[in-house]
């Protein structure tokens, strides 16, 4: 203690001895605050202290101390054990370079540049030298804007480097996303408020954890221009700010937030405070929104304080928490959102309750607690609904100009693709190396931009290593191959011992470097190097002395990794403290570099080591689990009135309820029911079963069950899922004899009439769809029809890619999109896709427009629906 202070006061005393210098931190009160907390966290990086401040042992500027000691007093444990102080030293340095190189530098005011210019973080990316690199290349490009003008054309410049693509949720940093040419949504606005940070205007990412009215979420980015926040798409500029596909779907969100780092001063609604973030309430910018009340009681009408209360909505068949928040000590807690419905979760000590609400009928909802077994033998039934905000006004207003602009940008894109590596160099290439020739097709062209890290891995693997080239390849995902460098493939091939013969075992949990959704590291040779004297050859293939060693040495923090990105294993074993995700990586690290077949079990994601023909949890801290704490159950599909073969995560999900609260079991994403074993292993427990049907309106109808596994026993489970009724309407008759080729191409039953936006992520999303659906859309009598406006070509669009049903066909008319929005009196231009079902008679008797995730199965059940009751028009809202 005596010595925490003697270093405030040095401080403090150096500080005020450099009068002539200016402060970064210019509040006294809130300086100290400052110097407090990055002595106090001094504890938890003890271990990386030269690492992390030798920095300050160079001649730095009072600005950048301070600077360097915001950083550090509030950074998430992950970057204080994976990355140095010099890298820290530079992204301050980068930072101040902004206000003297860019006229509107010194005009951001000291709270914005803190929060939103200063910090190298964005969210749970990889972290890398984006800021220095993207510095100097908009410098160059900036020259003579105006802080509007440079806003604008900043999101030019994303969109020339990057546009969209689904892929996992591990996101990768901002150059490695550039280097693709491709990113979801997460990494678009990772990458743009990273670019715009490193033009010194004050970004952060914005995010609706989920939608009410569909499935998935969004992220995009709000800047600070002039003094004033506003909203862009990541990578899709438009002419003007606060545009964008997405602004009607904003008005549905029941929250819009974004996590800012350290504390916040500012004037903008807080909803979440810890001690090293802040997070913000933005959804009252995008829709209008009410406070709702949840009152938690006992049994007995006594309030509960400090329970947990989870504003949820329902997204894939999860109820999924939007926000926790504890009550108050009259056992209240309030949240302010949306008006639509959500389903609230309160619990404490292992008592909990439930209940849905619909903020157009009620703002307030009282819950009372009790035991688990009251609910064994119940059914609960909802029907959730989205707000009914949004729908009406025109989001994005063509703009000549700005169409041409991204067609030139994607040209620029397309022309940076085409430099990677072509099939004839693949093919010559694997010639020369003797490698199989579809294999190196494969995954030279899935590395995109990364092809020559790949390369240069298969060059430098010894030859009698060779033939686990392709099973390693095979084993990562697909942006493994986008950004991993040949050095880290390279060490798992040449110290993954194979002491185990089922090459599948050995290829999945020892050679593969992937465990779960941390960035790859070459951590087997440091593990070989730092555990050498920790761990025999003998005793090393004792998984239980890993996981002693783990506890004996290893701290656990629960809160200090807020981002949720994963600790390396190499950062855990430095920094000695990990959060209990990133310790259960380390255990499957360790175990995998001494040969012992390990992972993270894909549905409860728990450590597991294989051992006897069985996989065994690792429980830290308890006592081993013995096989009579497992049971099973048996899926049964029970729903009723209509053909459905159940999709989880789509339709249903499974969760696991302990203490209180529930947590999803992780089973492969869109897994059939009928793919499921017969019988699934799970620990004894109790269990939640949800199920979903959304309906047109983007409303749910779900059914809520609950059940208990136990011992050596095999207990069913039925799954229903909630047939929808829907209604008929004919929204108006098109004339479609204009178009010979359209009048030509409908020979069948139904036409699908769509128009799309290639560039845009909701026309990306559903084209994927019709992709998926190719087989089923063919075995239909149904004719396809897509429309690409002329302001929406982009020169990126490769229609002949797309691997579309068979009878889709591409057409030019500009007429019928208008003709449509006379008859139905809506605005659908600018809210792209639009899709509809036309009958032979003109009648349109479907109507979608804009975001709307799973459109094309939606479109194929109504199409089925149609053919086998037709006097039924089936539509949307």
């Amino acid at each position: 203690m005596i010595k925490k202070l003697i270093f405030i006061l040095l401080i403090c005393i150096s500080f005020s001895c450099s009068q002539e210098e200016e402060h970064f931190l210019k509040d006294t009160n809130y300086r100290n605050e400052i110097i407090s907390k990055f002595e106090s966290r001094k504890l938890i990086f003890q271990n990386r202290n030269s690492e992390l401040l030798d920095v300050f042992d160079k001649q730095l500027t009072l600005k950048e101390k301070e600077a360097l000691m915001f950083l550090y007093a509030y950074m998430p444990l992950n970057d204080l054990a994976d990355y140095s102080g010099k890298y820290f030293l530079q992204q301050v340095q980068y930072a101040f370079k902004t206000q003297n190189e860019f006229p509107w530098g010194k005009k951001v005011s000291e709270d914005n540049f803190r929060h939103f210019v200063l910090p190298y973080r964005v969210n749970n990316e990889n972290l890398d030298s984006a800021r220095l690199v993207f510095f100097n290349e908009l410098k160059v490009r900036l020259k003579g804007l105006s802080m509007h003008e440079a806003a604008l054309e900043i999101n030019h410049w994303c969109h020339e480097k990057v546009t969209y693509i689904g892929s996992d949720i591990r996101t990768s940093a901002p150059l490695a996303t550039v280097k693709n040419a491709k990113g979801r949504c997460g990494e678009e606005s990772t990458f743009t408020v990273a670019a715009y940070r490193a033009a010194g205007i004050p970004a952060r990412q914005c995010y609706t954890p989920r939608w009410a009215h569909c499935d998935d979420n969004h992220a995009w980015v709000e800047i600070c221009v002039d003094g004033v926040w506003h909203y862009v798409g990541a990578c899709e500029p438009e002419a003007e700010l606060n545009l964008g596909w997405f602004s009607q779907s904003a008005k549905k969100a029941m929250l819009v937030h974004t996590k800012v780092f350290g504390q916040y001063k500012g004037n903008e609604r807080v909803s979440y405070q810890t001690e090293n973030f802040s997070e913000l309430n933005l959804l009252e910018k995008y829709t209008k929104t009410e406070e709702v009340t949840i009152h938690v009681q006992d049994e007995n009408g006594k309030p509960i304080s400090n329970a947990d209360v989870h504003y949820s909505v329902l997204n894939y068949s999860e109820f999924y928490p939007l926000i926790t928040k504890k009550t108050n000590t009259d056992g209240i807690s309030q949240f302010t959102t949306g008006i639509g419905s959500l389903f609230i979760w309160a619990s404490k000590d292992g008592l909990f309750a439930f209940k849905d609400i619909d903020l157009t009928q009620t703002k307030t909802l009282k819950l009372t607690l009790s035991k688990q077994n009251s609910r064994s033998s119940e059914n609960y039934y909802f029907d959730l609904n989205p707000s009914k905000y949004g729908g009406l006004s025109r989001s994005t207003p063509h703009n000549a100009e700005n169409d041409k602009k991204l067609q030139n940008e994607d040209k620029i894109r397309k022309a940076y693709e085409n430099t990677f590596i072509s099939d004839e160099a693949i093919k010559e290439f694997a010639a020369k190396q003797n490698m199989d020739e579809q294999l190196s097709l494969e995954y030279l062209k899935k590395s995109r931009g990364n092809y020559a890290e790949i390369i240069s891995f298969i060059k430098q693997v010894p030859a009698e290593k060779r033939d686990l080239i392709f099973p390693l390849l095979a084993a990562v995902s697909d942006k493994d191959l986008h950004d991993t460098p040949a050095s880290v493939f390279l060490d798992h091939i040449n110290n993954s011992s194979q002491k185990i013969t089922d090459k599948n075992l050995f290829n999945q949990y020892v050679l593969n470097p992937r465990i779960k959704n941390e960035i790859l590291s070459p951590y087997k040779t440091s593990i070989l190097k730092d555990l050498s004297s920790s761990f025999s050859q003998d005793s090393s293939r004792n998984p239980q002395q890993i996981e002693k060693w783990i506890i004996e040495n290893i701290q656990i923090s629960d809160h200090d990794n807020y981002y949720k990105t994963p600790l390396t294993p190499i950062g855990s074993l430095k920094l000695k403290i990990t959060d209990p995700s990133s310790r259960d990586i380390l255990f499957v690290a360790i175990c995998r570099t001494y040969g012992i077949p390990a992972r993270i079990e894909p549905a409860t994601l728990k450590a597991q080591y294989y051992s006897e023909n069985n996989w065994i949890n690792v429980n830290f801290n308890s006592k081993q689990e013995s096989p009579n704490t497992f049971g099973y159950i048996k899926l049964n599909n029970t729903s009723k009135g209509f053909e459905i073969d159940p999709e989880y995560y789509k339709n249903f999900t499974i969760a696991r309820i302990e203490n209180g609260d529930y947590q999803s079991l992780e089973f492969d994403f869109m897994k059939k029911l009928s793919s499921f074993d017969s019988k699934i292993r799970l620990q004894t427990g109790h269990y939640m079963l949800t199920t979903a049907n959304r309906k047109l309106n983007g409303g749910v109808l779900s059914k809520l069950s609950f059940f208990e596994v136990k011992a050596n026993t095999t207990t069913p489970v039925d799954v229903e899922v909630m047939k929808i009724s829907f209604k008929n309407q004919v929204y108006c008759n098109l004339d479609l004899n204009k178009n010979e080729t359209l009048k030509n191409s409908f020979k069948e039953k139904f036409l699908i009439l769509g128009w799309l936006a290639p560039d845009k992520e909701p026309t990306k999303h559903a084209l994927v769809d019709f992709n998926k659906l190719k087989a089923e859309f063919e075995n239909t009598d149904v004719s396809i029809v897509f429309i690409i406006p002329q302001a929406k070509k982009t020169e990126s669009f490769d229609k002949q890619n797309q691997k579309l049903p068979k009878q889709c066909l591409f057409i030019e008319n500009e007429d019928l999109i208008t003709q449509l929005e006379t008859k139905t009196g809506q605005s659908l231009q600018n809210e792209y896709p639009v899709f509809t079902i036309i009958k032979q008679n003109g009648d349109v008797v479907y109507l979608n427009k804009g975001y709307k995730i799973d459109i094309g199965p939606e479109i194929l059940n109504v199409i089925r629906e149609l053919d086998q009751t037709p006097e039924h028009c089936l539509f949307t809202k």
